[in-house]
């Protein structure tokens, strides 16, 4: 969670941020979805995806291998290829979130 903060802090330039709520958690516990206010400001929030693989692979339906590991991991890489280098192709018509920074620890 701090290294989270500090990652907002360094990407927006913001004075302070501090975790609003978490969204969403990401499918299989690979992660969250949370908003973050900046600067103590109202109205001034980011939403940050963080995704870290589990230590324990578990799911309820067994559906843990290393078969659906890669799968889950290449998914979270073809998002972030997105966001890198086909977003800012896309007509103005065509509405996505904006990426205010990336970053990767999976090549």
């Amino acid at each position: 969670m701090i290294a989270t903060k500090k990652l907002v802090l360094d990407i927006t330039g913001a004075d302070s941020v501090r975790e609003l709520e978490q969204i969403q958690s990401l499918w299989s516990g690979y992660g969250s979805i949370g908003r973050y206010q900046l600067d103590s400001t109202e109205g001034k929030t980011v939403v940050v995806k963080e995704v870290k693989a589990p230590e324990i692979k578990e799911h309820p339906r067994g559906w843990a291998g290393e078969y659906s590991h890669q799968r889950k991991l290449k998914s979270y890489q073809v998002e972030l290829e997105f966001y890198k280098n086909w977003q800012k192709i896309l007509p103005s018509t065509c509405y996505t979130p904006k990426a205010l920074g990336l970053i990767s620890g999976v090549d």
